[in-house]
């Protein structure tokens, strides 16, 4: 790992940015843009990725990205994910199982006596121009009935904010395990070869494209 960052010569940084500029600084989906080699774009929420990210993952990365604090600890686990990203686009039922296979790596993270715990969303449903659909919808969700990577997320920093400091690179690690988990269900991104690989990263510091893609 230590040794792909060294070659990517890339920085992972907390949130989205507009631009990576000379020193390649962006999140995981970002730099997983330039590596497939799309033109760069800004990355606020999975659902701004282009389709042939997987959702499930593009979401779960986003959160997992931004939860990661130590900028050392977010390079050495997450940059080696970075050409796996695009490309993983499967089916509904390769969505499902990717969400399953979150859950049962955060059953076996979770304490036993925490593991049916209830937990509420409430939220409006809204229509596409933004007009309040209708009244608050109450959502209550245990990890075992948790229905979406969204409410599974939301159980994932439950758990960090029960962590010591000291102890969170071992709970990171285990959710690197997990999405490595959901990236071996379905589709499977093609790797680009290491010079290329390079190459895109290096142009996308200087405002440039290198080996660009047009598909979406």
């Amino acid at each position: 790992m230590d040794e792909f960052s060294h070659i990517l010569n890339w920085k992972l940084l907390y949130g989205s940015h507009d631009f990576p500029g000379p020193d390649g600084g962006t999140c995981i989906n970002e730099a997983a843009i330039v590596a497939a080699g799309f033109g760069y774009q800004r990355v606020g929420h999975a659902r701004e990725l282009p389709s042939c990210f997987c959702p499930v993952i593009g979401e779960f990365s986003v959160w997992l990205n931004d939860s990661i604090i130590d900028s050392e600890l977010r390079m050495r686990l997450l940059l080696p994910f970075v050409a796996r990203l695009a490309g993983a686009k499967g089916t509904a039922r390769d969505e499902a199982a990717r969400i399953e296979a979150l859950r049962a790596h955060l059953i076996a993270m979770t304490p036993q006596t925490q593991r049916r715990r209830r937990f509420t969303d409430r939220h409006h449903g809204y229509l596409l121009i933004g007009e309040v659909l209708g009244p608050w919808t109450v959502r209550r969700y245990s990890l075992k009935t948790a229905r979406n990577v969204r409410e599974l997320i939301r159980i994932a920093e439950h758990l960090k904010r029960s962590i010591p400091v000291p102890e969170l690179p071992g709970f990171f690690t285990a959710l690197v395990r997990a999405l490595d988990a959901m990236l071996v269900i379905g589709p499977r991104a093609s790797v680009p070869e290491t010079e290329l690989l390079i190459e895109r990263m290096e142009a996308a510091k200087k405002g440039r494209s290198a080996g660009r893609v047009t598909v979406s």
